[in-house]
């Protein structure tokens, strides 16, 4: 797990510098980091919560993606009203 973690991180900051030019990544990072949470969500219902930290590290898996794509709807909007082709 470590490994999608680490490699998530880098990603994620270059789609952030470069997020005009990356329309279905965001929605797919959104997606997975979404996915992320709930799997964390099921495994604490079978298993049982481990600590406090982990319910820390869920809220943000659960609430980013949604801000993730509320900001590329409305960036879509805005380079659609402008009519920028990037």
């Amino acid at each position: 797990m470590a490994g999608i973690y680490f490699s998530m991180g880098p990603l994620a900051i270059w789609t952030a510098i470069t997020i005009r030019k990356h329309n279905e990544l965001i929605f797919f990072l959104a997606f997975s980091v979404f996915l992320a949470g709930i799997g964390r969500l099921i495994s604490m219902s079978i298993v049982g919560i481990p600590g406090d930290i982990f319910l820390i590290y869920l809220i943000p898996e659960l609430s980013i993606p949604f801000i993730m794509i509320i900001s590329q709807i409305s960036l879509n909007k805005k380079l659609k009203d402008t009519g920028s082709t990037h």
